[in-house]
C-alpha cells in the first residue's frame, strides 16, 4: 500500500514539520540560468525550480566555463516544506535532472562536479507513490532517493529529508560532502555509499534518528511487510568507497553505521539506544573486507557497542561505551581489532539477563580465528594490523583501556570462550550455526556459557579494571589460556567517572 501524502501539520515527530507550502513561496523564482560560467544561484520551494536547477548544472557537464555551482534553496523564515515527487513524470519534464538507469531513477541527480544544494533549512518530503520499506535484500526500484551522487565533490546541506525510500546515495564520485542534514522519518537507509562510490567523501553534523512513530497517513514498512516504526534498520549503510564520518548525532536505530567494504574514519559522533528496550540500538557493524578507524565516539545502551565481524579491521582508539546490553566490543569470524585508550563501564544493573548470549565488556564469539589487540598484540605479542611482533615494531595497541565494572549483577571484564556448542536452536530460521557466527547457540545446559574448547587471541596488557574485589580482572577463558592480561592494575576510582 502506497503511504498517503501529508496535507497538513503532522500531530507528532521529533522534527516536527512547517505547514505543507503546495507552492512556491511568495517572491522567490530561480536565478539560475544556463550559462556555465554561474557560480551561485537561488530557486524557491519547488521540485520544479530544482529540477530545472539541476538540469541545467548537468547540461554544464563537460563545459570549460564550468567550476562548479552552489544552489541555494530561498527558504524563507520559518523555512518551507517542499514536496518532492521524484516521479517519471518529473524526471521527463526535466530529463537531465534525474539519471533514470539507476536503481533510485527519479531522485535529482548530480551528473556534473562540484554542485552543492544549499537548502536553508528547508523540510524535503517525499510525497511520491514509492513505499518506505526495508527490504531483506535490495528493494526493487524504483526507490527514489533524494539526491544521488554521480560527479565529484558535490554536496547536501542544511535541510531536513522526511519518507523517502532511499535518503541520500552516493553511487560515483569522490569528494562528496553532506553536512548538517536531518532525518527522522528513515526508510531503508538515511545515507548510502554504494560499492562503486569513490573516496575522500565526509559526512558531517548532521542528526540521523530511528525508531520513531510514522505520521498520520503515512506508513513505515518492516521486511515482513507489517507496518512497524521507521528507522528500525540502518542509517548509514556503507558498501564500498571512503568515507569520514564526524560529529554526527545516530540515535535510536538498530545499527547506526554498517560497512561491508571500503576504508572509513568514523570520528567523535554520539549515540544513544534505549535504557528499556536491548534491541533498538544494536551496534557499529563492521564486516569484511572493511577497514575502519574509530576515534572518540560516544555509544551509550547499544547491545554490542563496537561489532567486528568476518575479515574487517578496526582500530578503535579513546571511545566511549557505556551501558551496553552485552558487550562493548564483540568480535567474531576472522575480525581483527586493535584498541587502545577506550573507557568502558557496564550498566548499574550488570548485563541483561534477556539474552543468553556471551556477555562481557569485551567479548570474542564463536569463532577462534578472532584476533584482538587490547594492548601489546595478540595472545602472542603480534600486530593484527601488519603481523609484525610488537617487540620488533608492529602497529600495536599500547593498552590504557579502562575496563569499569562497578554495578552489580553479572561482570564479566572479558569473555573469550568462542566454541559454545551447537544444538538444536533456530537462529533466523535455520539451526545455528557457530562456524558462520551467525548466532550464539545454547550448550546442554541451557544457557551459553562454553565448553573447555579454545578462544580468540587476545592480547589486553596494560589496562586497568575496576574489579570491586578479587579477582582483579574477571576473564572467562576455558582450557589452554589464549587471553592475556599481563600489567593490569585497580583503576583509580575517578578513572571510571565517565
Amino acid at each position: 500500500m502506497s503511504p498517503r501524502r501529508i496535507r497538513g501539520r503532522p500531530a507528532r515527530g521529533l522534527l516536527l514539520l512547517p505547514l505543507l507550502l503546495l507552492a512556491t513561496r511568495a517572491g522567490a523564482v530561480s536565478t539560475c540560468v544556463s550559462d556555465c560560467t554561474q557560480t551561485a544561484c537561488t530557486v524557491g520551494c519547488s521540485e520544479d525550480e530544482l529540477r530545472d536547477a539541476v538540469a541545467k548544472a548537468n547540461n554544464c557537464l563537460g563545459n570549460g566555463g564550468w567550476t562548479g555551482r552552489t544552489i541555494t534553496v530561498d527558504a524563507g523564515m520559518p523555512a518551507c516544506t517542499i514536496p518532492m515527487l521524484n516521479d517519471v513524470a518529473k524526471a521527463n519534464a526535466w530529463p537531465n535532472s534525474s539519471c533514470p538507469s539507476d536503481p533510485e531513477a527519479y531522485s535529482l541527480c548530480f551528473k556534473n562536479d562540484g554542485i552543492r544544494l544549499r537548502g536553508g533549512g528547508a523540510v524535503f518530503l517525499y510525497v511520491g507513490d514509492g513505499l518506505c520499506r526495508q527490504c531483506t535484500e535490495e528493494c526493487p526500484p524504483p526507490q527514489p532517493a533524494l539526491v544521488t551522487f554521480r560527479g565529484n565533490n558535490d554536496g547536501v546541506e542544511d535541510l531536513t529529508y522526511l519518507y523517502f525510500p532511499e535518503g541520500l546515495h552516493v553511487r560515483a564520485g569522490t569528494g562528496h560532502t553532506i553536512a548538517r542534514v536531518k532525518s527522522d522519518r528513515i526508510c531503508e537507509d538515511a545515507i548510502t555509499l554504494d560499492v562503486t562510490a569513490g573516496t575522500g567523501n565526509t559526512i558531517a553534523d548532521s542528526t540521523l534518528v530511528g525508531s520513531t512513530t510514522p505520521d498520520p497517513g503515512r506508513s513505515c514498512l518492516l521486511p515482513t511487510g507489517d507496518a512497524g516504526l521507521c528507522g528500525t534498520d540502518k542509517a548509514i549503510q556503507l558498501n564500498g568507497g571512503g568515507v569520514t564520518i564526524v560529529h554526527n548525532t545516530i540515535d535510536m536505530i538498530s545499527q547506526p553505521v554498517h560497512s561491508q567494504a571500503g576504508t572509513h574514519t568514523l570520528l567523535a559522533n554520539t549515540t544513544t539506544g534505549s535504557a528499556s528496550d536491548d534491541n533498538l540500538c544494536q551496534s557499529y557493524t563492521f564486516t569484511g573486507p572493511s577497514v575502519i578507524t574509530m576515534q572518540g565516539n560516544t555509544i551509550d545502551h547499544c547491545k554490542f557497542g563496537i561489532h567486528v565481524d568476518s575479515s574487517a579491521l578496526v582500530r578503535a582508539d579513546g571511545n566511549i561505551i557505556t551501558n551496553p546490553w552485552l558487550a562493548a566490543f564483540d568480535v567474531r569470524g576472522d575480525g581483527r581489532l586493535r584498541a587502545e585508550g577506550n573507557r568502558m563501564r557496564t550498566r548499574s544493573t550488570g548485563f541483561t539477563t534477556l539474552s543468553s548470549v556471551q556477555s562481557g565488556l569485551l567479548v570474542a564469539r564463536n569463532d577462534g580465528r578472532a584476533r584482538v589487540d587490547f594492548g601489546g598484540g595478540d595472545f602472542a605479542g603480534l600486530s593484527v594490523v601488519d603481523d609484525t611482533p610488537c617487540a620488533g615494531g608492529g602497529d600495536c595497541s599500547s593498552g590504557l583501556n579502562r575496563f569499569c565494572s562497578s554495578g552489580t549483577g553479572v561482570q564479566v571484564d572479558i569473555w573469550n570462550v568462542t566454541d559454545c556448542p551447537c544444538q538444536n536452536q533456530l537462529c533466523n530460521g535455520a539451526i545455528g550455526n557457530c562456524t558462520l557466527g551467525s548466532c550464539a547457540p545454547l550448550d546442554a545446559a541451557g544457557v551459553c556459557l562454553g565448553s573447555a574448547g579454545g578462544g580468540a587471541s587476545i592480547g589486553a596488557r596494560s589496562n586497568c579494571f575496576q574489579s570491586n574485589g578479587d579477582p582483579l580482572t574477571t576473564v572467562r577463558d576455558a582450557g589452554s589460556s589464549t587471553t592475556a592480561v599481563d600489567g593490569a592494575t585497580e583503576c583509580d576510582p575517578s578513572a571510571c567517572d565517565f
